[in-house]
């Protein structure tokens, strides 16, 4: 996140990331994954960019990915906004 931030200080205006940050490198063991998109969104949207992503339907997607894949994926901001809507159900 912070190379991300740097990167956009230059003139980066385009990233790669993924949903989740699913990915990484089939031939390294314990290589890490991608970004994940909704963390990246989030920080974006924190320093002013829009983005034009919604954050809540983002994460929505991520649910549906953890709910298949069983188990709770490595994005922060993923379980920052589905606290936030429990806590308002």
């Amino acid at each position: 996140m912070a190379n991300m931030t740097a990167g956009y200080e230059t003139g980066v205006k385009i990233f790669d990331v993924a949903a989740s940050g699913f990915g990484g490198c089939p031939f390294v063991a314990g290589a890490s994954g991608n970004v994940p998109a909704e963390d990246a969104v989030n920080l974006f949207q924190q320093i002013g960019v829009d983005t034009g992503i919604d954050l809540n339907a983002l994460c929505r997607v991520v649910d549906r990915y953890e709910e298949l894949l069983g188990h709770p994926l490595p994005g922060r901001m993923n379980r920052v906004v589905k606290t936030a809507r429990e806590c308002q159900s």
